[in-house]
């Protein structure tokens, strides 16, 4: 709340609760009284909403962020193989069992490894 004031230095100093009414007093008005008083709560540990522990999975995924160089084709398939398993695993047991499973593989181009500084694959499954 103190980013626009605190420039160019990034600090803000707060001092005596005058201070603090005066700076308050326009947050009141740009959040509201309620957001306020949540905001006011949570920055001293308090929240009283319930915990929810158990949420409906709305999807399944495995995912691949780094580049992965292969040799040969083999080892290509071996991976999308490995990779297909793990997302089996994963919704076996779901209402995700049973349907259709998307691979999506993003292939860059063709460089030696001492040309690639990061090259980013990325794998994903959807379900249709």
């Amino acid at each position: 709340m103190c980013t626009r004031v605190a420039k160019p230095d990034g600090c803000y100093y707060l001092g005596p609760a005058d201070d603090i009414n005066k700076f308050m007093g326009p947050q009141k008005r740009e959040f509201g009284p309620k957001t306020g008083l949540v905001l006011y709560q949570y920055c001293r540990g308090i929240d009283d909403r319930a915990l929810r522990t158990e949420r409906e999975r709305k999807s399944v995924s495995a995912e691949i962020n780094y580049g992965i160089r292969f040799t040969k084709e083999s080892e290509m398939e071996l991976f999308i193989n490995e990779l297909a398993e793990e997302v089996q695993k994963k919704t076996s047991g779901t209402r995700h069992e049973g349907q259709v499973h998307t691979l999506k593989a993003c292939l860059g181009e063709a460089v030696s490894l001492s040309e690639v500084k990061k090259v980013i694959s990325d794998w994903t499954e959807a379900y249709e």
